[in-house]
């Protein structure tokens, strides 16, 4: 009897609000290097299940939130903002990344402030670096959806124009948190 009142006690709503973490590695490519490799991550996960995107597509255009670009002879990711596009919702895009952040990956477990999260500057690619993506913002409920990930380049190679992320994002809209609890 005693055990039937404790199992009588748990919370009916325990986990319903808990993070709903994805972990994924991505292949990107600079434009016109391989046809078959996404030039684009798409982080925003309440709207869909795919992270690389080729923005020259149609179907994939406005669905990306960071594209790959080369600036010299480095690799650098692009805030879809730096190149012109709006959420799809309307207003400016609110894609952004940091700056390399200066903690290994697994310690990222929310997103930072908003201020470290650049909308409007290129961010270049460094092996092993570790960065906080925001997505732009989609159509849900009243106000939109912005998603988080943390992300890190497994490899780099800046003369081929190719990079591999390692992707760990959060679906649950508007929820900085990048990590479960323990």
């Amino acid at each position: 009897m005693l055990v039937l009142a404790a199992a009588a006690c748990d919370d009916p709503n325990s986990g319903i609000f808990d993070p709903l973490i994805q972990d994924d590695t991505v292949d990107l490519a600079i434009p016109l290097v391989d046809p078959a490799v996404p030039t684009a991550l798409d982080v925003a996960y309440a709207n869909s299940p795919v992270r690389g995107r080729f923005p020259e597509l149609v179907s994939h255009a406005e669905q990306w939130d960071l594209t790959l670009r080369r600036e010299g002879v480095n690799l650098v990711m692009v805030p879809a903002g730096v190149l012109g596009f709006r959420n799809p919702i309307g207003g400016e895009s609110t894609a952004a990344v940091t700056r390399p952040m200066q903690r290994a990956f697994d310690e990222v477990i929310e997103a930072p402030s908003r201020g470290l999260l650049l909308p409007d500057s290129t961010v270049a690619v460094t092996l092993g670096g570790v960065y906080v993506v925001r997505s732009r913002r989609t159509a849900a409920g009243f106000g939109g959806c912005e998603n988080y990930a943390k992300v890190q380049p497994l490899a780099v190679d800046a003369a081929a124009g190719r990079v591999t992320l390692r992707v760990v994002g959060n679906a649950r809209c508007n929820d900085p948190r990048l990590a479960t609890e323990g």
